[in-house]
């Protein structure tokens, strides 16, 4: 057993459970704790779960000008028979490390923390939502607190979990959304750092998401960065391709990230006997494929969003529909639909969990 300081809030100061979370902007509410422990003398040293509050951290430290850090996104939910259950979170901790070490930060020790999640969990669990839809969100991050102009690794860290009682990621829930493809911006670049989870991928994506915008659209389809054809991730999220009864996603190249979500929709694919192909679409045969009818679904994954269908793609000035042009719910095609009832089925224990992805966390 881990040992962990709890320095609590006391119980008459704690903040009033959230009513209704899918009214409540994401990520914009926190429960009343987090977890946070320091990495200093060439080890982690232990942790505390205290109130949620503004940090000290010295303004000259890494983290600030060299963005030096990591972070994970993972879900909480109460199951339909009452359980509290975490999805995949053995993988959001393993690819933690993978982002940790590409940063040359020092890796967790994957058992601490798991602990130290549910222990923070059991502290705050009132604040677990039950409606459908809603969810613990569980934000990890790591950042260098090591102070200094110097390029250079940091000697100094915080590891830190907060959590979050959340709706849907976008507003309208479960409907389709626009997406604005570009070739005047690129996410990531072979080698570099698309394929983990760190704060300047996400920095570089904000001028594309401005200019998405303009066209009216809420995410951004990019493309490699090389040569500015191939499709390979749509704003935070991996993206599917549904072209003649065919799945279609980008393989794990180093330029995008490997998705939990993204994961559990090729195994569920599998299972369900649909085909499913990791190769990359160029953007013009999705265009194409969209105007001649062969491409009749395209979908986002992620942990926020679980599953985002799209309505319709502007490339070019040029937008493409799916569906029918006087029917917006007719683009969420029915391998969407069918994948999304069943990850959501998983998670909320309403469909026998096969894989062995939910674990309980005991309150």
């Amino acid at each position: 057993m881990f040992e962990i300081r709890k320095n609590l809030v006391p119980e008459e100061q704690r903040k009033e459970v959230i009513k209704d979370c899918s009214r409540v902007p994401f990520g914009r509410q926190y429960t009343d704790h987090m977890f946070v422990m320091e990495y200093n003398e060439g080890k982690w040293q232990t942790g505390e779960i205290k109130k949620l509050e503004n940090l000290n951290v010295h303004p000259g430290s890494i983290v600030f000008h060299y963005a030096q850090e990591i972070f994970e996104g993972a879900k909480c939910f109460r199951a339909k028979d009452g359980r509290f259950v975490l999805f995949r979170i053995d993988q959001n901790i393993a690819r933690m490390n993978r982002s940790a070490k590409k940063l040359c930060i020092p890796e967790l020790d994957p058992a601490l923390f798991d602990y130290a999640l549910r222990e923070l969990i059991k502290v705050d669990a009132r604040h677990i939502p039950d409606q459908d839809g809603c969810s613990l969100y569980i934000r990890p991050f790591i950042i260098a607190t090591e102070d200094g102009f110097g390029v250079r690794s940091s000697k100094k860290y915080l590891f830190i979990i907060m959590l979050s009682p959340v709706g849907p990621y976008f507003p309208e829930g479960f409907k389709p959304t626009k997406i604005y493809a570009t070739q005047d911006h690129a996410r990531a670049a072979p080698k570099g750092t698309g394929d983990i989870k760190c704060g300047g991928n996400y920095a570089a994506s904000m001028a594309g998401g401005e200019e998405a915008k303009k066209y009216g659209c809420s995410q951004v389809l990019w493309l490699d960065a090389k040569e500015h054809k191939y499709v390979e991730e749509v704003g935070s999220m991996n993206v599917f391709f549904v072209q003649k009864g065919i799945v279609y996603t980008a393989p794990l190249s180093g330029t995008i990230l490997p998705g939990v979500t993204r994961d559990s929709v090729i195994q569920l694919c599998k299972a369900e006997g649909i085909p499913i192909r990791e190769e990359a679409l160029t953007i013009d045969e999705v265009c194409t494929g969209i105007e001649s009818g062969d491409l009749s679904e395209i979908f986002g994954s992620g942990t926020a969003c679980s599953i985002c269908p799209v309505r319709s793609l502007v490339f070019k000035g040029k937008t493409y529909t799916l569906g029918k042009p006087d029917d917006e719910q007719s683009s969420i095609g029915p391998i969407t639909n069918k994948l999304f009832g069943l990850l959501v089925g998983i998670q909320r224990g309403e469909i026998p969990d096969r894989w062995g992805w939910l674990t309980n966390v005991d309150v």
